[in-house]
């Protein structure tokens, strides 16, 4: 009788755990898709050539709006600064093209003084 309580508890906690995964299984889909692999992702929309959403918007803006509308270019620039605001990464920044250009010809560095050799001697 003593040897049969250990057996009999083991088996129970062999079954229940395979239950748990077998319930696991099932509730995650199981069978239902290809190989029994977990269901992947729907794979995230690709801009295409333009944005439809945004697009229909703008032209909305440029029928109703009183003042000057900006150009495309500010249009395109204020969506991008947008989208990457979205992040919430104080790191990650929009540059326009053009200041870029300024600051990156500010970074290029360049060296003058006088040229100098080094002749050790023995």
């Amino acid at each position: 009788m003593s040897l049969k309580r250990p057996i009999l508890l083991t088996l129970l906690a062999i079954g229940w755990g395979l239950a748990m995964f077998f319930g696991g299984w099932v509730l995650r889909g199981g069978m239902s898709s290809p190989g029994g692999a977990l269901p992947q992702p729907a794979p995230q929309a690709q801009a295409g050539p333009g944005l439809p959403l945004l697009d229909e918007a703008w032209s909305k803006v440029r029928e109703s709006y009183v003042g000057e509308v900006p150009s495309d270019t500010l249009r395109n620039y204020g969506a991008v600064r947008g989208a990457i605001q979205t992040l919430n990464d104080r790191f990650s920044i929009f540059i326009e093209p053009q200041i870029r250009a300024v600051e990156r010809d500010q970074q290029r560095g360049s060296f003058e003084g006088r040229r100098g050799d080094a002749v050790h001697q023995r």
